[in-house]
Parts: structure tokens; C-alpha cells; sequence
């Protein structure tokens, strides 16, 4: 599984054993509107292939709207790419839990399933009064 986790200013990509459900990797992006590097190095470092992945799950924090919406489409792009679930979810206090849920969550996620974004505030794209 991999879980991509959003939160603040920082994406970090994390690839999950399923049988242990413990992290075999784990990289954070350089720019975090950047989630391809991060996922990049996390499979090489597990030497893992993209298509021994059973799902995607991204976990949202507080972070920016840029953040979680690269969260969102990297998520996505993969999981349509490879024919497998992806879904999002609030995070948790802390990556355990987020591994977890994402991994409850997973399980039961029919293909074709896909990460809704979500964001921690209203948009705000004027300048300030």
C-alpha cells in the first residue's frame, strides 16, 4: 500500500507491507507540491515495483490547498495507471494511525474508487483586504 500523508507543509510518501502493516519506506518531498519524487524514492529505497502496489490511501492534514491537491492527483494518477483502489481520508493524530486506518480503509475499497481531496480551510485566493 502506499500512503501519502499531507500534512502542514510537508507530503511524505509511505510504503506499507500489507502483512505487517509496518512502513518499509518512507521519503518526504523536497517541494512538497512535488509528490512524484517522494513516491519515486520510496519505491527504490523498498525496491519495490509500482505494480506490487494493492492500493493508495493519502491522509489529510492541515495542510495547504497545493499540498493536498498534488496528494489528490498523484494519488489518483497511480491508482488509475495500475487498476487499483485509492481513497483519502482525514489524518489522524499521528502515522501509526494513519497506517492503520489507511489500511482498514483499503481493504474494503472496490477499483475505481478515488482520493477526494480535503481541505482544512475555504479557499483563499484574493489578496488581503
Amino acid at each position: 500500500m502506499l500512503l501519502l500523508r499531507a500534512t502542514e507543509n510537508s507530503l511524505t510518501a509511505l510504503l506499507i507491507d500489507p502483512r505487517s502493516g509496518h512502513p518499509l519506506a518512507r521519503s518526504r518531498a523536497r517541494e512538497a507540491r512535488e509528490p512524484l519524487s517522494a513516491i519515486a524514492a520510496a519505491l527504490s529505497r523498498a525496491k519495490v515495483s509500482p505494480s506490487r502496489l494493492g492500493g493508495v490511501v493519502a491522509a489529510f492534514g492541515d495542510a495547504p490547498f497545493s499540498v493536498v491537491r498534488a496528494a489528490a492527483v498523484a494519488g489518483n494518477a497511480f491508482s488509475f495507471a495500475l487498476g487499483i483502489p485509492a481513497l483519502g481520508f482525514a489524518a489522524r493524530e499521528s502515522e501509526a494511525a494513519d497506517i492503520k486506518e489507511g489500511a482498514r480503509l483499503i481493504e474494503r475499497a472496490p477499483r475505481g474508487s478515488v482520493i477526494r481531496a480535503r481541505y482544512s480551510a475555504e479557499p483563499n485566493i484574493t489578496k488581503p483586504k
